[in-house]
């Protein structure tokens, strides 16, 4: 548990360098480039593993939506650990998952920027989406990729 604690503690970090909040442009793991939002006020996380990277960014506090179900964390759960650290789960919206996002609903938030993952099938789907409607998305491989990632 501590080796993987550590080793998404590092992806993590990497990321954070890789993806410089300084820069106009960014480039995401699967080599898309988009505008860096000047404010994100609203952000949606369909890939659970990025949870993590919001905060490093320090935008925890202004995720709307994300995948609850899937990481245990229904209104009616009693997650204490995360309710502690991110009380504002509570009023963030479940998005689905990255095999089974839920697009009506991510639309319907209107992000500013989207965490999303980059190597399932009906996240690319979904990733394709949002561009087209112009919704920055940050496409990310974050635990399933190498140290090269």
């Amino acid at each position: 548990m501590k080796n993987r604690l550590l080793l998404i503690t590092i992806i993590l970090s990497f990321l954070l360098v890789s993806f410089s909040v300084s820069a106009e442009y960014l480039t995401d793991q699967a080599g898309f480039n988009f505008k860096q939002p000047e404010k994100v006020e609203r952000l949606v996380i369909v890939f659970p593993q990025s949870f993590g990277l919001a905060y490093i960014l320090g935008l925890g506090n202004n995720i709307v939506g994300m995948p609850l179900r899937r990481i245990g964390l229904q209104k009616q759960s009693e997650s204490i650990f995360i309710r502690t650290v991110a009380p504002n789960m509570d009023k963030a919206i479940d998005v689905g998952n990255p095999g089974q996002p839920n697009t009506e609903t991510i639309l319907g938030l209107k992000p500013d920027l989207v965490f999303s993952a980059i190597h399932v099938p009906a996240s690319q789907k979904l990733n394709e989406l949002l561009r087209s409607a112009n919704i920055p998305v940050l496409g990310l491989k974050a635990g399933f990729g190498g140290i090269k990632d």
